[in-house]
């Protein structure tokens, strides 16, 4: 361990400062959305204290709120110690995902470069969700959402490492509790399950698999219905009556352009699908495939359009587009044992097409990350010079980092500004409670329930 240390001290020392800096941001937020109820005993007067209350919480909300009652066991008890726990166990949090996204880096690449770049390029990727940053200081936000995120690389490296095979019964317990803690991180499991099975049954055309991989399938399905099955579940599908009377062929043509849009749609708040076609560029010119640029310039060409024609329907192409391009690099890099991964990863988000919830696409939070180590792939996978990579990649984190100082301490400022304007009221110097709005385009990164909307 101190040999690792010492081999790494540069990365060790850039993430105990990064992890201060999130600590700082972490404790200028303010209370939001779900957070309020959730530390309430049945959403009621009194504040939950205890873990009996947590667990009676979660029984009675597993029936009539929601079916994540493992994941919200662990927001309920964070509520307990009202911000103060969260604010440095979701950074301890952060940084684990950053090291095991560089991690992954390292090991499907085998590059040479230094582990301090990809460190800095795991956490520039991080910051770069601006469309979901909200997830991320949001105390029920974050533990769906980053904290499943890192079980989800947990699994990928579970499956880099053993695969599925090496150890069946372990296999098996991992994809049930996996899959019976949140619907993203289930249809993740399943995705990748069925995808490296017929992976598998096409190279080896061994039957012998067939019973193994539905043990795990089924297991996972398993931990899948104990979500979709609760009574909380379908109350939530009924709400919007509109959306449950569509059949699937309706639902699917109204959410699919939606969803893909809001994926690979270009803007300052999404460079994520800029980065990835940077990265295959990249690859294309290093490697000398002239196929994969002469391929880039149709996609180009539908970008265009989109930015003087605003057709949701086009980003369906951009879609199939970028999926096509990855999978041809995984293929000619013989790696076509990422493809699961991949797979998984588009599942995720694309599986919202049949809920009412397609339109936020939080699950997208999941699909940007993980398409992140693709697009770090591309950069890594041939040894060059990557020299313009390397600045590139430190300037790219320095402004993100600067970029998330200057925006959570506006919010601090804020929140001083409400503790004040409270106490004022508390003293009685004044009967009229004002409260300071967040201003554009600071209220983008924070949900503020404090509103009379809310």
């Amino acid at each position: 361990m101190l040999a690792k240390i010492k081999e790494n001290k540069v990365s060790v020392i850039f993430l105990v400062l990064f992890f201060m800096v999130l600590v700082f941001c972490h404790l200028n937020t303010f209370i939001l959305n779900d957070d309020l109820p959730y530390s309430l005993y049945f959403r009621e007067n009194n504040r939950i204290t205890n873990i009996t209350g947590v667990i009676a919480n979660q029984l009675f909300d597993y029936v009539a709120i929601s079916p994540r009652i493992f994941i919200h066991m662990i927001v309920q008890t964070l509520l307990i110690f009202n911000k103060t726990l969260w604010s440095f166990l979701n950074p301890l949090v952060i940084i684990t995902i950053i090291i095991l996204m560089a991690y992954i880096i390292k090991k499907i690449t085998n590059t040479k470069v230094c582990n301090i770049y990809l460190v800095l390029a795991s956490t520039a990727s991080f910051l770069l969700l601006y469309n979901y940053k909200y997830l991320v200081y949001w105390v029920a936000g974050s533990v769906n959402y980053v904290w499943v995120f890192l079980l989800m690389l947990l699994f990928i490296i579970y499956y880099l490492k053993l695969g599925f095979l090496r150890k069946p019964v372990l296999t098996s317990f991992i994809c049930l509790i996996l899959s019976m803690l949140c619907e993203a991180l289930a249809i993740f499991v399943i995705i990748m399950l069925i995808s490296d099975f017929i992976i598998k049954l096409i190279k080896n055309k061994d039957k012998k698999l067939i019973f193994k991989y539905i043990m795990f399938i089924a297991c996972a399905v398993a931990g899948l219905l104990f979500l979709l099955l609760a009574p909380s579940t379908i109350g939530r599908m009924e709400i919007d009556s509109e959306f449950a009377s569509l059949n699937m062929f309706e639902k699917i043509m109204l959410t699919l352009p939606v969803i893909s849009s809001n994926i690979f749609k270009i803007d300052i708040y999404n460079l994520f699908p800029l980065l990835l076609l940077i990265s295959i560029f990249y690859y294309g010119n290093v490697s000398k495939n002239k196929k994969i640029l002469i391929s880039l310039i149709p996609l180009l060409i539908i970008y265009v359009i989109t930015f003087i024609v605003d057709l949701n329907y086009l980003y369906i192409i951009i879609t199939l587009y970028f999926f096509i391009l990855q999978v041809y690099i995984l293929k000619k890099q013989d790696n076509l044992n990422l493809l699961p991964i991949l797979l998984g990863a588009y599942a995720v988000s694309y599986s919202l097409m049949i809920t009412n919830e397609y339109s936020a696409g939080r699950t997208n939070f999941h699909f940007f990350l993980i398409i992140s180590l693709f697009t770090l792939y591309n950069f890594y996978i041939i040894e060059s010079n990557t020299s313009i990579i390397k600045v590139m990649t430190v300037i790219l984190t320095v402004i993100t980092i600067v970029l998330e100082i200057i925006i959570y301490s506006y919010m601090g400022e804020v929140k001083e500004e409400r503790l004040a304007a409270i106490k004022k009221v508390q003293n009685g110097e004044t009967k009229v409670l004002e409260v300071k709005m967040l201003k554009n385009p600071f209220d983008k990164f924070h949900i503020d329930a404090n509103n009379p909307a809310d």
